[in-house]
């Protein structure tokens, strides 16, 4: 137990610090051994600091004892190794987009192609209602006694008004089946990939 800081130096390679790398990985796109490195070099610098003040009587001063910097170029040497053989790990992680690592915690996969044919569905529906208004806009626009005029029946404009807003409806049904569809299974999808990651 204990904060942040504490938790990181005491723990450089445990559980928390883990995450914290991940986490800044996940934000920040840097390499996830960064923090974990960075507070293994201060704890060793300020071992050697004690090192030296214990050989020399003084406090230790980096550069000029031969141990300090033999202890420091090790540890370098290390940490250079330390991060070949993680970008080694990390390679085939690399080589996938984003996209493709989540992908594999969607389960059932079959959810994602049904939300993307309502995410279609409700996409689809916005154009469609733009040529159904459009359709109905030009109906009503034109004055009752030009449709005897143009050879159409007395109930044209009321039987060609309710074919349209039965479309306006059918539409509106499809914009609302598809987003419920969508919403439903991505959200059941992004609930199961959470679970998953955490």
């Amino acid at each position: 137990m204990g904060n942040h800081q504490e938790l990181l130096d005491n723990y450089p390679d445990g559980t928390y610090a883990l995450f914290v790398a991940k986490q800044a990985n996940a934000e920040q796109k840097v390499d996830p051994t960064a923090v974990a490195t960075e507070t293994a070099q201060r704890k060793l610098e300020e071992e050697l600091k004690i090192d030296g003040a214990k050989n020399s009587g003084s406090p230790g001063k980096k550069g000029e004892d031969p141990m300090h910097l033999a202890k420091l170029e090790e540890a370098n040497k290390n940490d250079e190794e330390e991060l070949k053989r993680i970008e080694k790990l990390l390679a085939p992680l690399k080589e996938k987009s984003d996209f493709m690592k989540i992908l594999k915690f969607n389960s059932p996969l079959i959810l994602v192609g049904i939300a993307c044919i309502g995410a279609a569905a409700a996409g689809i529906s916005q154009p469609l209602l733009g040529v159904v208004f459009a359709k109905v806009m030009n109906i009503l626009t034109v004055p009752l006694e030009v449709w005897p005029k143009m050879g159409k029946p007395a109930d044209y404009l009321e039987t060609e008004t309710i074919y349209w807003v039965w479309w306006c409806i059918g539409v509106a049904t499809m914009c609302f089946i598809g987003l419920s569809i969508r919403g439903i299974c991505f959200g059941y999808l992004g609930e199961n990939v959470t679970f998953q990651v955490r």
